[in-house]
């Protein structure tokens, strides 16, 4: 059946200019010849064949090239929104008819993005109606490989050419709706990952963010705090795109590496990707990067990364060769500018993170760290990885190749504090421990290791230095405490009293066993404070005895106070008070004691 058209009611088929038609999914243009009724805005539209609906929005009236005609261009739109839905047909380079039907003049491309992903897109030109935008469809085209392959509209225009109706077709990497999703999925979501009503712990991890999509703009007050952040905490995530190289190669090198960043002798026989068992050390794909003879060299290098001056970077990667050799990997920082793209011709500095190092047939981690100099004109750095002239030629494995930002520097009020290479360096303020009360808890160890055994650790039980010293230093005074000098320090303290007894000749005696010291092997050092009356601290002494004078009798003893300590049978240590009387009657005198048992230990 051929086209209709019908513009308010009154039927403009006749009166359509030959090639003039042109209708989208909600834009329908025509050009009409002399019609009997001339359109306005807000008069309905509808076709048949295809079907299609809408509204006038835009007439033009002008004259036709030939006098005494009338040309009228009417512009009609609907507001109808696509929705995903499948196609009723597909299309093949050997249509049945019935479940597929033919193309002509197919394209397709497939561009890469700057997250690293691809995307497809394609044009080709139907005889068919039935494909409008949203709807999936599949391909098949036995040159480009494609057998059954799913994708989506993306737009529909249709033209007509002497009645007969041409449909181009744009198409893209097919739509997967959320109920499709979620039903297809929903039932096997592992831990991690995003359910129908929230977004579960753990299912947004550092390779799912864009480089510098969490900026200080972004970050609320205070939301990131000192126990969140650990010594050479990493700021953000892996800056090298593409580092555990799973993505596919692009003209035979890993997508966003760049080969032969720097060369001598042949050309590199290796540098892309491998799937091969036993050459990975993570995922499904490593870096090869090899030479054919000692005297060759190649490097690959990473996409460029923005850089400031002084920044702190951590580097990483796993590495191994094919045949073990003693030397040739390199592993490098370029720090170039000022543009993104800068090659080696316009390297400005570069730092050796590794240099000429001996490679097994098993993975090795390498590691480093490297400081961005504060040359001019630097703005960009690259991490660039070396199979340099390896005594035993041989090709480089690599997998899991990272750098990561570092905390660096923490800025106070009073003063700086530094977290580098050299270790923790506080200018005009403290570095705190503290626990229950405190602001800051320091939630693990902070430990330094010199040489076995010598070692300072800071935890939860306080500082420990083993095989050490600590100094303290204040204005002229200087207090070294190594282990090598003796303190006393107060082990036990309590008091005592005794009243002395009448008639003369007897004595009131009293004791106390400190066993909860343990055993002594020799008995403890001790003071004591011995008085008739300890009702203030003014009448306490320091003294063993306590001795009162015979009334009326010159130079006679009359009371006699005295406090020791001794072991027990069982070494424990034991303080006594003893009160004896030297006079014919008694007086209601008491001897009271404070005494303080000491114990050796070394400072």
């Amino acid at each position: 059946m051929a086209l209709t058209v019908t513009i308010g009611g009154v039927s403009q088929t006749a009166k359509v200019l030959e090639g003039s038609g042109s209708l989208k999914f909600n834009t329908y243009d025509v050009t009409l010849v002399d019609p009997a009724t001339v359109p306005v805005n807000g008069n309905a539209v509808a076709l048949t064949n295809p079907t299609w609906s809408g509204t006038v929005t835009s007439v033009t009236r002008y004259p036709g090239p030939r006098p005494g005609h009338k040309y009228v261009t009417v512009t009609a739109t609907n507001t109808d929104v696509a929705g995903a839905s499948a196609g009723p047909f597909g299309l093949s380079d050997t249509p049945n008819g019935s479940t597929t039907r033919g193309y002509k003049d197919l394209r397709v491309t497939v561009s890469a993005n700057l997250d690293a992903s691809t995307t497809t897109t394609g044009t080709c030109t139907l005889y068919t109606t039935g494909l409008w935008p949203a709807m999936t469809f599949t391909l098949t085209n036995a040159d480009l490989g494609y057998a059954a392959q799913s994708f989506s509209v993306t737009g529909m225009t249709v033209t007509w050419t002497k009645g007969v109706p041409f449909y181009a077709l744009t198409f893209g990497d097919p739509i997967v709706t959320m109920s499709v999703w979620m039903a297809d999925t929903v039932t096997t979501m592992p831990d991690g990952s995003i359910s129908g009503t929230k977004i579960t712990d753990g299912s947004v991890t550092t390779p799912k963010l864009a480089a510098n999509s969490v900026t200080a703009d972004k970050i609320t007050g205070g939301t990131i705090t000192g126990d969140k952040l650990t010594t050479g905490a990493k700021v953000g995530l892996n800056e090298i795109v593409n580092g555990d190289f799973e993505d596919a190669d692009v003209g035979g090198v890993a997508l966003n590496w760049i080969s032969d960043f720097q060369s001598e002798g042949a050309q590199a026989s290796w540098a892309n990707t491998t799937v091969t068992a036993g050459h990975i050390k993570h995922g499904t794909r490593a870096y090869e990067l090899g030479v054919g003879s000692s005297t060759d060299g190649t490097t690959t290098a990473s996409r460029a990364i923005p850089v400031t001056a002084g920044e702190r970077w951590y580097f990483s990667v796993w590495a191994r060769a094919h045949a073990a050799t003693a030397d040739g990997f390199y592993m490098s920082a370029h720090f170039g500018g000022p543009t993104e793209d800068f090659d080696f011709a316009h390297l400005i500095e570069a730092v050796n993170i590794y240099t000429d190092v001996a490679l097994g047939t098993t993975y090795t981690h390498f590691q480093g760290y490297v400081t961005v100099p504060a040359t001019g004109g630097i703005s960009w750095m690259r991490v660039v990885l070396y199979c340099w002239k390896p005594s035993t030629p041989t090709i480089f494995d690599f997998d899991d190749c990272v750098a990561y930002r570092l905390v660096g520097g923490l800025l106070n009020n009073d003063g700086n504090v530094t977290i580098d290479a050299s270790g923790i360096t506080v200018t005009n303020g403290k570095l705190t421990v503290s626990n229950a009360g405190g602001s800051t808890i320091v939630d693990g160890d902070i430990q330094k290791v010199d040489n076995a055994p010598s070692e300072v650790v800071i935890d939860s039980t306080g500082l420990n230095v083993t095989e050490g010293a600590i100094t303290v230093t204040n204005a002229g005074a200087t207090v070294i405490i190594d282990g090598t000098s003796d303190m006393f320090k107060i082990a036990a303290t309590g008091t005592m009293t005794r009243g002395y007894p009448g008639p003369a000749g007897n004595s009131n005696s009293t004791s106390t066993t400190l066993s909860g010291l343990g055993a002594f092997a020799v008995p403890p050092a001790m003071i004591s404070l011995l008085t008739g009356d300890n009702s203030t601290v003014q009448n306490q002494r320091h003294s063993d005895y306590d001795i009162y004078m015979q009334p009326g009798a010159a130079g006679t003893v009359g009371y006699w106070g005295e406090c020791y300590i001794l072991l027990d049978g069982s070494n424990f240590a034991k303080v006594w008070l003893i009160a004896a009387n030297f006079v014919s009657s008694g007086s209601g005198l008491t001897v009271a004691v404070r005494y303080y048992c000491l114990t050796e230990v070394a400072i």
